[in-house]
């Protein structure tokens, strides 16, 4: 397979496209290896501090104050990325968008609880809870099953 790499100073995030003729075992042991580790940390920020983070152990992404934050365990950093564009990063196995301003990592959740207008209430570990919007309700029940 021909390889070629061009720099784009544009480019946010490193991404690959694959021209071919139709999807065969080398195409697709080439998008399992290119997908493999596109995600393996997210940078966090907290205060003048950059620590990676293992998307494992971050229970949720969401938004506060016009930017976008990482919630683990331990401490909630800022995130450079917009929510749309960690979607993209992010392994759909492993997150799922429950509104316009949070991701949850489907890992995390310990139960939902159904609300009165048709939402639900996500308890996560950690003794964290969020909810879904609306519009999201039929996604999340698709992904889980319900």
């Amino acid at each position: 397979m021909r390889v070629d790499v061009r720099i784009d100073h544009h480019a946010r995030f490193p991404y690959a496209v694959i021209h071919a003729r139709s999807v065969t075992d080398e195409v697709n042991q080439a998008v399992r290896a290119l997908s493999a580790n596109h995600n393996e940390y997210i940078m966090g920020y907290a205060g003048d501090r950059l620590k990676p983070l293992n998307p494992a152990e971050i229970i949720r992404f969401f938004t506060e104050s016009k930017g976008v934050r990482a919630q683990t365990a331990e401490q909630v950093c800022e995130v450079r990325e917009r929510l749309y564009q960690l979607e993209e990063l992010l392994d759909p196995g492993l997150f799922i968008r429950i509104s316009n301003s949070e991701i949850v990592n489907l890992h995390m959740i310990r139960d939902l609880e159904l609300t009165f207008n048709g939402t639900y209430k996500i308890n996560l570990q950690h003794s964290v809870s969020t909810y879904t919007s609306r519009r999201y309700v039929n996604h999340l029940r698709r992904r889980l099953e319900l």
